[in-house]
């Protein structure tokens, strides 16, 4: 049998040192670079065939009137997420060395384990988007 550890008084965990089961699990509504499908392909997930991607960091829309993304392969946690949110307009933050760090997105599509969104075409654009996204 193995004794276990106690941290006590005196002693000093740096930064970035998880005690106990490790990180929190990402939580419903965040999209990363796998639920894209990858590779991400202009024309294919984003809608903008004139697209720039930086796989796998994220991707520049450059046409501001083709502002669709479709992620195909949302985990099951963001499937039940997206699905009890519903379609409409959310705010979303998009991850570092994005243009903008937040945009509204319209949903319009949830079901076959995937969603499709709208970035707001008023912001300027060519526009980065990097993962990951948050979309509330």
């Amino acid at each position: 049998m193995v004794a276990p550890i106690q941290i006590g008084p005196g002693i000093n965990i740096g930064a970035g040192v998880n005690v106990g089961a490790g990180a929190a699990p990402i939580t419903g509504g965040t999209i990363t670079y796998a639920q894209m499908n990858p590779p991400v392909i202009p024309g294919n997930q984003l809608e903008d065939n004139t697209a720039t991607v930086n796989n796998p960091i994220g991707f520049t829309i450059n046409d501001g009137a083709k502002t669709g993304v479709a992620v195909p392969a949302l985990t099951l946690e963001n499937q039940t997420f997206f699905t009890n949110q519903g379609l409409g307009y959310f705010a979303a933050s998009f991850g570092p060395g994005s243009t903008y760090s937040t945009a509204t997105v319209h949903i319009t599509y949830v079901g076959g384990g995937g969603l499709v969104f709208f970035v707001d075409p008023a912001i300027g654009y060519p526009a980065t988007f990097n993962y990951p996204f948050v979309i509330a």
